[in-house]
């Protein structure tokens, strides 16, 4: 789920098709803004009166309006009529969001009921900091990320902070100076946050698991920790070992970009595949020819040879039972022509080795 502008994407959530309803059900409402502190935050008003936010409460047995900032307090309810305050007063513990709708009804200006209600509906369920930045809201002290003009503000993630830079400042002009003259493509991919550092720095007693989510930095992680083997242990050889070619050529230019010579020639990165096939050449020197990425009888490279197999080329029509397959794939917005090949390049080498 994302909260999409002309100027940003954000993302909210990541679940199945059930986990997905029950979060949109929980936050109606939601936006994106900054607070009267200039801090990103989450933050929440109806759509209208008639398309209220709604929360579940939370236990506790402080009443709602005692719940909130006295300041917040005279500002959410300086203009609401004494009759509406007293029954908004009385909304406990038990309250819910129809008794907060019911006890605001008593005010007449529907932005004011609409505040109101929000206000008392996020305390509810315990966000004194939404219902905060709500107010906040309402009196131009926060704003909605729409509501932001380019000119105001642009980020840079700098390191382990974040810069803000007024678009046309010197600054700005400045940062984009010295950026263009120092930095490369590869540093930003080798950059190293301090969590990550003490991953790297560690010492095991036996094998060790790094998981995480794509893009958390596994692979960074594991080329500093390969780095740092072979600078501490200088006549040790290292192995990085990857799932397929493309990513064993991009760890290969960064650890070339990322140290000297001699730590270099002491790092080995190699292709799952390629370490199959050089394993069986070891094993099979006599079928070496049967594992390389030439055919033997007609020098032609397997990528050629697949290309023409799947595409059904040359009169050959045998891929045509991956047809169901390849539609399935398509569908998911999978490239199924490259991710079958991509199968087929681990059963290979799995199934020889067995």
């Amino acid at each position: 789920m994302t909260i999409q502008t002309d100027k940003m994407l954000g993302l909210c959530f990541v679940g199945d098709h059930a986990a997905t309803e029950r979060w949109l059900d929980g936050h109606k409402g939601l936006l994106i803004g900054k607070d009267r502190n200039g801090n990103w935050e989450a933050m929440y008003q109806s759509a209208s009166i008639d398309d209220p936010i709604q929360r579940a409460p939370t236990a506790s047995p402080t009443p709602l309006l005692e719940r909130i900032d006295s300041e917040y307090l005279d500002t959410l309810l300086a203009p609401v009529p004494p009759k509406a305050i007293a029954r908004l007063g009385r909304l406990g513990p038990l309250a819910t969001p129809v008794d907060i709708e019911s006890a605001s009804s008593q005010i007449v200006d529907p932005c004011r009921r609409s505040l109101v209600y929000d206000v008392l509906c996020l305390l509810l369920s315990g966000d004194v900091a939404a219902a905060e930045s709500r107010i906040d809201l309402e009196r131009g002290q926060a704003k909605a990320f729409d509501e932001l003009t380019s000119s105001e503000v642009f980020e840079v993630r700098d390191g382990d902070t974040v810069r803000r830079l007024r678009l046309g400042s010197r600054e700005y002009e400045q940062w984009l100076n010295t950026f263009s003259r120092t930095s490369q493509p590869l540093e930003w991919l080798l950059f190293l946050h301090p969590e990550q550092a003490s991953v790297v720095q560690a010492d095991f007693s036996g094998p060790a698991q790094l998981s995480g989510v794509s893009g958390s930095g596994k692979t960074c992680v594991a080329i500093h920790r390969a780095l740092r083997l072979a600078e501490t242990n200088p006549r040790s050889r290292v192995l990085i070992v990857t799932l397929n070619r493309a990513l064993a050529g991009l760890i290969k230019s960064l650890v070339d970009a990322a140290a000297p010579a001699e730590v270099v020639r002491a790092i080995e990165v190699k292709s799952f595949f390629q370490l199959c096939q050089e394993k069986l050449g070891r094993f099979e020197p006599g079928n070496r020819r049967l594992y390389s990425d030439v055919s033997w009888k007609l020098d032609e490279h397997i990528d050629e040879v697949y290309r023409e197999y799947y595409r059904c080329w040359a009169n050959n029509d045998a891929a045509q039972i991956m047809l169901p397959i390849h539609h399935s794939l398509i569908a998911r917005g999978v490239c199924a022509e490259t991710y079958i090949r991509e199968e087929f390049d681990w059963i290979n080498p799995s199934t020889r080795l067995t």
